[in-house]
């Protein structure tokens, strides 16, 4: 997903390092080897969240460059880590959908990503809809992206009448 984000914004930003964004989409979640996956409800008791995960992720003595990547990705730095965070979270948001599409009650996960995704500056919730706008940190970026490699999923999945939508 976060490649697929990625090669789309860098057509319109040609400064977006691809291999970057595919580095941080596959060390981003590493520091979950010393503790686990820590549930949003749980990350979101703790103000320093983020300063946690950075020094956990330091123990794991990766190369330099990759703790710099997980720090821009972690705290949003970069327009690379930004496009790898809103990967991270609608890949989460699609996997509750076809969970919930299975019988599971996801109910709850899917309101609380829909609205993270909205949320997020750089996404709107047309995103939702197939066409995702990205704000970019280059001033020319007009922030219209179209994903049509996800459009049919993302709608079939997330369009379904009987998923949770989130409150107004």
């Amino acid at each position: 997903m976060a490649m697929i984000l990625c090669n789309n914004v860098q057509r319109i930003d040609g400064s977006i390092d691809a291999d970057k964004c595919v580095s941080m989409a596959l060390i981003h979640d590493a520091h979950e080897a010393l503790i686990g996956n820590v549930g949003n409800s749980v990350r979101s008791l703790i103000s320093d969240w983020k300063d946690i995960e950075v020094r956990l992720f330091d123990e794991l003595q990766f190369p330099e460059e990759l703790r710099n990547y997980f720090r821009e990705y972690r705290y949003g730095l970069s327009t690379e880590g930004k496009i790898v965070n809103l990967s991270d979270k609608l890949a989460t948001l699609i996997r509750a959908c076809v969970y919930a599409r299975a019988g599971y009650d996801t109910r709850e996960l899917i309101i609380n990503y829909k609205e993270l995704v909205e949320k997020k500056c750089w996404v709107n919730s047309q995103v939702l809809l197939g066409r995702s706008l990205i704000t970019s940190s280059n001033p020319s970026f007009h922030g219209v992206i179209t994903v049509p490699s996800l459009t049919p999923s993302v709608m079939s999945l997330l369009s379904e009448p009987n998923l949770p939508q989130p409150t107004t």
